[in-house]
């Protein structure tokens, strides 16, 4: 009976984790599990970097408007998730493959398969619906393998969100795709009752201490 019930607890961890996956990124008619890679942000601003076992490229073939054609079948979709309580603004992110950086971006974009708003302004087509690329560069040879991904507005607590890079998740292997550099909004510390009262004091004095300068 332990085991049944151990096992039974097994697998709704793992339907919690494909369910969250799954409603992270869009579908398109090549994806089989919609997101390929899942970034979690944990409570303490850690990133951890998840695969999708079985998951497909999001784009195929594609002939363009200039007759120039793209065989597909190399581009990954990448969810967000931030579990921690501040508000997530920007990470880099690092990913090489034996076949492409992960920034090696073609005309084959996760916005060539949706009909989502942030496309017409979107400089890549790899961006999500609240996320842009900077800072792109190389760390080996001949690809684009780091960047520094932005999200404006920020990622709220417990809100997801999602990009694309390039190469099919097959191209990514365990530990291909590494985060760093997890920043945070600013908060603005609230003061504590104690605080409130010696600035109350304080602006009293003043008072007192300008009513007496004027009397003189």
């Amino acid at each position: 009976m332990k085991n049944i019930l151990l096992a039974a607890s097994f697998s709704l961890v793992a339907g919690a984790a494909t369910l969250s996956a799954s409603s992270v990124c869009p579908s398109t008619a090549y994806t089989n599990s919609d997101c390929a890679f899942v970034i979690t942000i944990g409570s303490t601003g850690s990133a951890t970097v998840s695969s999708v076992a079985g998951a497909t490229a999001f784009n195929g073939p594609e002939t363009f408007v200039d007759n120039t054609t793209d065989p597909g079948n190399d581009g990954s979709l990448v969810g967000v998730i931030n579990d921690d309580s501040k508000t997530l603004t920007s990470f880099t992110l690092t990913g090489t493959g034996p076949n492409s950086g992960a920034f090696d971006f073609s005309f084959n974009g996760i916005c060539v398969y949706t009909a989502a708003a942030y496309c017409s302004t979107a400089q890549t087509g790899y961006e999500g619906p609240t996320t842009t690329f900077t800072n792109l560069q190389s760390t080996v040879l001949f690809q684009t393998t780091e960047g520094t991904v932005t999200f404006n507005p920020g990622l709220a607590t417990d809100a997801s969100t999602y990009f694309a890079i390039q190469g099919a998740p097959s191209n990514f292997g365990a530990g291909a795709l590494s985060v760093s550099n997890v920043t945070f909004a600013a908060t603005t510390a609230t003061p504590e009752p104690g605080e409130f009262a010696l600035v109350s004091l304080g602006l009293s004095l003043l008072a007192i201490g300008a009513r007496k300068f004027h009397r003189k």
